[in-house]
């Protein structure tokens, strides 16, 4: 178990310092290493909006959303989207178009 969550944090660290990296890029204060990438996928070609089928839907440790999506796209009313990475929030903000989504240590923890 510890193990686990020390693995868990490290990873937390090195999402958070790659992301801080790739916005130090994006505005030139430094070079650099890859080209960025900018999503060029339009969802709406490969998965036509259903009409609502009256079910709804919540998602647990949503990361960037890819299964939030496919819901809302098959038709279920997204409730809410729970995820422990913090920095997740701005994709799946992006992404969902939803107010209901939380994310970190704190709000996206399910255990509360």
């Amino acid at each position: 178990m510890i193990l686990l969550m020390k693995k868990e944090h490290g990873n937390r660290k090195i999402s958070h310092e790659s992301r801080l990296s790739k916005l130090s890029a994006e505005e030139g204060l430094i070079d650099s290493i890859h080209e960025i990438n900018k999503p060029r996928f339009d969802p709406d070609l490969l998965m036509p909006q259903l009409e609502s089928n009256g079910l709804t839907a919540i998602s647990l440790f949503s990361g960037g959303g890819g299964l939030d999506l496919g819901f809302l796209r098959a038709g279920y009313q997204h409730i809410a989207s729970y995820e422990l990475i913090l920095i997740c929030k701005d994709t799946l903000t992006t992404n969902l178009e939803s107010t209901n989504i939380y994310c970190g240590p704190d709000e996206g923890d399910v255990r509360k």
